[in-house]
């Protein structure tokens, strides 16, 4: 949610944008037409990184900006993959609250779209034991504001914590970083009150993992991270992945590319038929990773498998996600 009475007209979410290029007084101006609602370079142009929402030092989510107005010039559009989720959760959702309640669980997993797709991904220790909340009932629709549409994943919000709810869960482990962000950092802007407590899966692996302290192989590999756009708002999650990695023995090498320096995948340019913008990124992100002795590239997204499934292997860089990583230092890979 964009929040102008916050906007100073800094500048400083152009001026620091990942994907392009921007003077002060070129921000300052594009940022002066984006609040008087007309159309800018950037709605074309952006990457949807959400670098702008962690930078702005007032903490007004510029980016939320960008994305309503991305829809009102049809830059971008819901008539994707997700459009089509977010028809499969208002047919099956109803039906699943109306439906007789479930098994109380003091702690569930939340899968998103993921239970469905590959659900060969929870047969493992680390998930042992949780009850999954798996199906459209359970989407958490956070994708449709990549795509102008913040206001369908608000109509939706409610809906998702009433379904996670009828589970009677103290704590809601998120597999998906969406899911996370959704309920960690859009429910309070949405005044929207969970009846339970968000856990990213950063830190139920580190729990998971302390847990079975025995059966970790250390994994002496250097690894490069992908940190994904949605984690921009959530970063109070980082120390678990640094605590998560040392516990497994990978080195987070030092990159240009990382941390408050992320480079975005790139995943909206893709869908927005941009690919060469995409391609290009990922590209950047792969050489670096190299170039500071990287021997695979660790992501928490899934879409980030979209850019980076292909050049990553062409380039000799594995791509891993968190999960498998954990995976292999207990000998399940």
């Amino acid at each position: 949610m964009f929040k102008a009475e916050l906007c100073a007209l800094c500048g400083d979410c152009l001026v620091n944008c990942m994907f392009n290029e921007y003077t002060r007084d070129e921000a300052i101006a594009e940022r002066q037409a984006l609040m008087e609602g007309k159309w800018a370079p950037i709605l074309h142009n952006c990457a949807s990184c959400h670098t702008c929402n962690e930078v702005c030092p007032q903490g007004a989510n510029p980016w939320d900006l960008v994305s309503k107005l991305q829809s009102v010039y049809g830059e971008v559009n819901t008539a994707n993959v997700w459009g089509e989720r977010a028809l499969k959760v208002d047919e099956e959702r109803p039906k699943v609250l109306a439906g007789p309640p479930p098994e109380p669980a003091d702690i569930v997993l939340a899968t998103c779209t993921i239970g469905e797709t590959a659900p060969e991904v929870f047969d493992s220790l680390l998930y042992a034991g949780l009850p999954k909340l798996v199906g459209p009932a359970y989407y958490c629709c956070e994708p449709l504001e990549f795509f102008g549409d913040e206001e369908g994943v608000r109509a939706r919000a409610q809906g998702f914590i009433d379904a996670i709810a009828r589970h009677q869960p103290k704590e809601v482990v998120c597999y998906h970083d969406g899911c996370y962000y959704l309920l960690s950092f859009r429910l309070p802007e949405y005044d929207i009150e969970a009846p339970f407590h968000p856990v990213h899966i950063f830190e139920h692996l580190l729990r998971t993992l302390l847990k079975h302290r025995d059966k970790i192989h250390l994994l002496n590999m250097k690894i490069a991270y992908q940190r994904p756009c949605s984690s921009r708002n959530t970063p109070w999650k980082e120390p678990f992945l640094d605590e998560l990695l040392e516990l497994i023995g990978c080195e987070r090498v030092a990159r240009r590319y990382d941390r408050d320096n992320a480079l975005c995948c790139g995943d909206v340019l893709f869908f927005r038929g941009l690919m060469d913008r995409a391609n290009e990124a990922a590209l950047r992100n792969i050489q670096d990773s190299l170039d500071h002795g990287a021997e695979a590239l660790v992501y928490l997204c899934p879409s980030c498998t979209n850019v980076y499934g292909k050049p990553c292997p062409e380039h000799g860089l594995p791509l891993y996600h968190i999960s498998e990583l954990c995976q292999m230092a207990i000998g399940e890979k």
